[in-house]
């Protein structure tokens, strides 16, 4: 799970993938992954909610962008 996140959120770093967007799909605050991109949130410290959405967005929708 850390590693499709981490992925994620490299994306996101590269503009590859808006913070919006994930927050439209998702439901989690632009707040919360403007704080995950500078590295403020840990990804071990989301909740696991969070952390399964955030795969699930990065498996459905975004995979495909970091391979």
């Amino acid at each position: 799970m850390i590693e499709s996140i981490e992925k994620l959120i490299t994306l996101m770093i590269e503009g590859k993938v808006t913070a919006y967007k994930v927050f439209k799909e998702t439901g989690i605050s632009q707040h919360q992954l403007s704080q995950l991109k500078k590295g403020k949130i840990k990804i071990e410290n989301l909740s696991i909610g969070t952390g399964i959405k955030l795969e699930e967005y990065y498996n459905e929708h975004v995979k495909d962008l970091s391979e």
